[in-house]
């Protein structure tokens, strides 16, 4: 009786073990489903969903993990669309500020154009200080022109990025020359000269976007005007680092007021202003310009400035570029 009873015990562990180990390869075979639901979650795969289980403890994980990844798939969309929205705002934005620009421009260079007329006679004879009065409005009218220019330029620039369409051997110092001349009537504007030197030699040939470099030189030659309050000219120059880099460098030297040193690290961002005493409205913009078209040309611009004696702003470019 006794073997009896022990074979039958035997028999039903058996029938028991063999129960528990089919729902040991049945648990085990849901939970590598499971393991490879979420990695596919993981991955990107937001439709995946975890399949039933055998039993009410592993339908209630499926069910759970389900709920998850719905939740998790509500807020991907939600965060898509927000996505979507924002990209669609900056373009109307961007469309907008774009737009507005260069619409300001046509009545300026119209008032300009009317400044001139008054200048020259076209209606009567101007007294001494209505002349001074015109004149006076027309350098205003010319900065509101550059700052509205830089502006426009700016958001095209964060558009579409800085695309440098380099010239090959042009001749340095006749460029510079150029562009010094093209800006004098500025100049005289603001009742300045400027004084240009070469000091290197006149066949020296360089590679450069000549209308990105200009719009830095043009930046800098206006600020500086505006600032040589102690001074009736500006000075522009150009030199050669005879180094191993091969860099040239155009100098823009004022006499004005000067930069504090706790200043010059802030004026290449993005509409700073500084304090009125050194930087006035529309300059952190045209420097920050600036300094964008000349990192992209592999340069740097370089900054030495003197409380009550000014500032020289450098421009350090590679003569070839690459």
């Amino acid at each position: 009786m006794l073997l009896v009873a022990v074979v039958s015990a035997a028999a039903i562990l058996a029938v028991k073990l063999r129960k528990y180990r089919s729902q040991y390869f049945t648990l085990r075979s849901h939970l590598k489903k499971v393991i490879n639901t979420v990695s596919e979650m993981r991955y990107g795969n937001l439709k995946t969903r975890a399949i039933k289980g055998y039993d009410r403890l592993s339908n209630e994980l499926s069910a759970n993990l389900n709920s998850m990844f719905e939740s998790i798939s509500d807020r991907e969309v939600m965060i898509q669309e927000y996505i979507l929205k924002d990209k669609e705002a900056n373009i109307l934005k961007t469309d907008f500020i774009a737009t507005l620009t260069h619409d300001l421009k046509v009545p300026i260079i119209a008032q300009d154009k009317t400044f001139d007329l008054f200048l020259d006679g076209k209606f009567g004879e101007l007294s001494e200080i209505q002349t001074q009065a015109i004149q006076n409005l027309k350098v205003s009218n010319m900065d509101m022109k550059y700052l509205v220019e830089a502006l426009l330029e700016t958001y095209r620039i964060e558009q579409t990025k800085i695309k440098l369409n380099p010239i090959k051997n042009v001749k340095l110092v006749e460029l510079v020359e150029d562009m010094v001349g093209q800006i004098e009537p500025v100049a005289l504007a603001h009742n300045k000269k400027i004084n240009f030197y070469a000091c290197i030699g006149r066949e020296i040939e360089v590679d450069m976007d000549i209308f990105l470099i200009k719009r830095v030189v043009q930046n800098l030659v206006l600020n500086a005007l505006s600032y040589s309050h102690n001074s009736e000219h500006i000075d522009v120059s150009l030199s050669i680092d005879e180094g191993d880099e091969g860099n040239f460098t155009i100098h823009v030297k004022d006499y004005g007021p000067g930069i504090e040193k706790a200043e010059i690290k802030k004026i290449f961002q993005k509409y700073y202003s500084g304090t009125s005493k050194f930087l006035k409205s529309g300059v952190g913009l045209g420097l920050y310009l600036s300094n964008k078209i000349v990192q992209t040309h592999q340069g740097k611009i370089e900054v030495v400035s003197e409380i009550d004696k000014g500032s020289t702003f450098s421009i350090v470019l590679p003569k070839k570029i690459a």
